[in-house]
């Protein structure tokens, strides 16, 4: 094979689409970015960088129609065999957060408190699938399984003593955890 034939399907090609894909997004052009990443899974369906790019995108880009929470879905379950088998921790925890999150705004909350208890604790991402598992717990209307969740976090001093007041309903103590995860 001369260079002048060789395949366009290289991972030279699909890391240039990637990258110029991360970029759209970083810019607010997810249609854009979508297009790019796309090709770059085409290119490399190995890469679960791909994959995730593409969900993050569809979740962003709901509003705008580029994607939707159920095709999200499929590419980050595609993602997540991916980095179970060559992945790190905070790798498959990154995936599995993001897999929670598009289930729970599914209404799936059994998918999505299974995939928050695969996000290992010792990951940088913990804290937020602990409180998600809560907020996902209260949605589902398990009030008690999340007073559990938030009082753990307490204990575990992931959730600040000043910050937690057991008098105040479950949800006002998870609303202030999640706008202080946030920022």
């Amino acid at each position: 094979i001369t260079a002048r034939t060789k395949p366009q399907t290289s991972p030279q090609n699909a890391e240039t689409y990637l990258k110029h894909g991360e970029e759209l997004y970083q810019q607010g052009d997810l249609q854009g970015a979508y297009s790019h990443l796309m090709t770059a899974a085409a290119l490399n369906s190995q890469d679960p960088r791909c994959h995730v790019g593409i969900a993050r995108t569809m979740i962003d880009g709901q509003a705008q129609g580029v994607g939707s929470l159920a095709k999200a879905v499929v590419h980050l379950k595609a993602a997540r065999i991916i980095v179970d088998k060559t992945g790190t921790l905070d790798q498959i925890a990154e995936v599995s957060l993001m897999l929670g999150r598009c289930y729970e705004g599914l209404a799936r909350f059994d998918l999505a408190l299974a995939a928050y208890a695969q996000v290992d604790g010792r990951t940088a991402v913990a804290p937020q699938a602990l409180a998600a598992k809560a907020r996902c717990l209260l949605g589902a209307g398990n009030e008690q399984g999340a007073r559990e969740v938030v009082d753990e976090m307490q204990r575990t001093g992931i959730l600040g003593v000043s910050l937690y007041d057991p008098k105040r309903p479950t949800t006002s103590n998870l609303n202030t955890h999640a706008a202080l995860s946030l920022q």
